[in-house]
């Protein structure tokens, strides 16, 4: 009788054990944290710059549903860093000034947010980033970029720098949990 292992064609007990523990408690396999730090990487090989009067920050370009001229902004009784609502294509996006997200300063005039000419739609147009201006999507090297240890409570949504653009690097998917969050905490539930 041979003995259990690679030698049989059954996978070793201990690997086995250790991939269903894995899978069990919600832990990525080695194999599957490569892949996912190379996929991650890849996010953010393309990305959109975005200016505002506080900054500038990069989004990776497969996160933007649309860019377009930030017209006809609907007011809504919200708090900033929301301004209001904008129309497009029969729907409404949730209108965010980014200037008000990258200020220091915990008071920012609501006016400022007319200076925005641009919205950058993400999360499935449920959301319009206003900024100053947008440049033509770069292609960056993901060696390059710096990424932050740990996402502080304030804006866990800035994940890191690019030095070489001098540029804040922006999570979408963050900044979206981060603004339902925030959004619901106002009293509006829905932005559709």
């Amino acid at each position: 009788m041979k003995p259990s292992g690679t030698d049989s064609g059954l996978p070793d007990p201990e690997a086995a054990l250790g991939a269903y523990l894995d899978t069990l408690l919600g832990m990525p396999s080695r194999e599957s944290a490569i892949a996912s730090e190379a996929k991650a990487a890849e996010a953010w090989r393309r990305v959109l710059p975005l200016r505002t009067r506080h900054g500038r920050v990069l989004l990776p370009e497969s996160r933007v549903e649309a860019v377009m001229p930030a017209v006809e902004i609907e007011p809504a009784p919200l708090e900033a860093p929301f301004v209001g609502l904008l129309g497009h294509a029969g729907r409404r996006s949730v209108c965010v000034d980014l200037a008000a997200l990258l200020s220091t300063s915990s008071s920012v005039a609501r006016e400022a947010a007319e200076e925005c000419r641009h919205a950058v739609l993400i999360g499935d147009g449920r959301w319009a980033l206003l900024c100053e201006a947008t440049e033509d999507a770069t292609t960056l090297d993901p060696e390059t970029l710096r990424w932050r240890q740990a996402a502080d409570g304030r804006r866990p949504w800035l994940v890191g720098v690019s030095h070489r653009l001098r540029s804040g690097l922006l999570d979408a998917d963050e900044l979206i949990r981060w603004l339902w969050r925030r959004l619901r905490s106002d009293g509006m539930s829905d932005a559709s």
